[in-house]
């Protein structure tokens, strides 16, 4: 028979089983949290680290294209290269006005020397001044630019990076004309750069 003392070391033998057995419940629930706020916490680390290599990327694609925005022509590759344009320019002039002339000696030939001189000036510059205008708005409007930019390897961008459009390189070209250095990259943000 069972006396009391042996009665109570066995429940207490049961209680301390059911308490041994939450406890070791507990402490499985806790490694399982432990594990799972583990992979939570390498989850998060990895997503960091990737977030943080993401952004460096991106960090360095914007120095490159400021680094591409900033590579400034000088001002002597600028120099030659309108020289360059210049002296085709001239040849151009000379081209067009000499066909004209031959076609109006051919059309005209009593015409009086005196108004014939003065339109002749007349005719001579607004030729020069068309073609001017007309070679560097649409060269610079285009992505090979003008022979002169394409020889120096520099060429025309807008604030974006771009080859201005057509009517932003007008604009530029006549500004260019009417002032003197850089006015007209300050006034329609553009820039020369090495190509």
């Amino acid at each position: 028979m069972i006396n009391d003392t042996e009665l109570n070391n066995h429940e207490l033998n049961k209680e301390q089983a059911i308490l041994a057995e939450e406890l070791l419940k507990d402490l499985n629930r806790i490694e399982n949290e432990s594990e799972t706020n583990l992979d939570l916490e390498n989850e998060t680390r990895l997503f960091h680290d990737k977030l943080t290599l993401e952004q460096a990327k991106i960090l360095m694609e914007q120095q490159q294209y400021t680094d591409y925005l900033n590579r400034e022509a000088n001002t002597f590759e600028r120099l030659v290269a309108y020289v360059i344009d210049l002296t085709t320019i001239v040849v151009l002039s000379l081209a067009t006005i000499s066909i004209i002339l031959l076609s109006v000696r051919a059309s005209l030939p009593q015409v009086h020397s005196a108004i014939y001189s003065n339109r002749l000036i007349e005719l001579i510059i607004l030729t020069v001044f068309a073609i001017h205008i007309s070679y560097f708005t649409i060269l610079d409007a285009r992505k090979f630019s003008t022979i002169g930019k394409h020889l120096t390897n520099i060429k025309v961008i807008d604030e974006f990076g771009e080859t201005p459009g057509l009517f932003q390189s007008f604009l530029r070209t006549i500004l260019s004309v009417l002032t003197i250095g850089r006015a007209q990259d300050m006034i329609l943000n553009t820039r020369v750069t090495k190509a």
